[in-house]
């Protein structure tokens, strides 16, 4: 899912501004595939566990001071589902600063990527969507 210029985003109580966009990307992990005897392709397909990532892209005037790798803490947002402003959600996770990547091209100039893997402590999906009035 990705949510074009999210308001309100947060991370452990960090405000992080202005915002271009954020992703959630979702992965099987410990996966089991089997093939029959002689078969050329997967007879049977399962994902044992999923990893659940939320990757924000920032402006350069945006770049937290204080996020360090491995920082945990709730990255919350508010968006809009649609293209309109008429059914708005907030989106929120407990999530662990794994990453943070420079990006520079001649045509959207310098940009950073900050990934989050999403933890689940009772085994429940992490991300958690609430509509909005």
């Amino acid at each position: 899912m990705l949510w074009l210029n999210p308001n309100q985003v947060s991370f452990a109580g960090q405000t992080l501004r202005p915002v271009l966009s954020v992703r959630l990307e979702r992965r099987g992990e410990r996966l089991l595939a089997e093939r029959g005897e002689g078969e050329r392709f997967c007879s049977f397909v399962d994902a044992c566990g999923e990893r659940v990532e939320l990757i924000v892209e920032l402006e350069p005037a945006a770049w937290p001071d204080s996020c360090g790798l491995g920082e945990a803490g709730e990255l919350a947002f508010e968006a809009s589902l649609g293209t309109s402003d008429g059914q708005r959600v907030r989106v929120s996770a407990e999530v662990a600063l794994i990453a943070s990547q420079d990006t520079v091209s001649p045509k959207t100039g310098l940009k950073r990527q900050l990934r989050f893997l999403a933890r689940s402590t009772d085994g429940s999906d992490p991300i958690i969507v609430e509509a909005q009035p």
